[in-house]
């Protein structure tokens, strides 16, 4: 797991620049027949799992495998959505 190492270009901090976390969700046939008719959000992320959803903590586990975050990053930032 990526652990930062500060330098003088990166304040101290390991990080340069900003990265963001995506949720991403394209919204087909299924999905919008489910917002129409169906109150139930269990099978509503069942749905959207099954058409290759990504969510904000799936998407920040790809960037800490990537090496460009780290677990308290994504932690911190899945966090202050809630």
């Amino acid at each position: 797991i990526y652990k930062p190492v500060g330098c003088e270009k990166c304040g101290g901090t390991g990080f340069f620049g900003r990265l963001a976390l995506h949720e991403i969700l394209v919204i087909e046939k299924k999905l919008r027949n489910l917002i129409l008719s169906s109150n139930n959000l269990d099978e509503f992320y069942s749905a959207a799992s099954e058409v290759g959803m990504k969510t904000l903590l799936q998407d920040g586990i790809e960037k800490i495998r990537a090496g460009l975050t780290t677990l308290e990053e994504v932690q911190q930032s899945i966090d202050s959505t809630i």
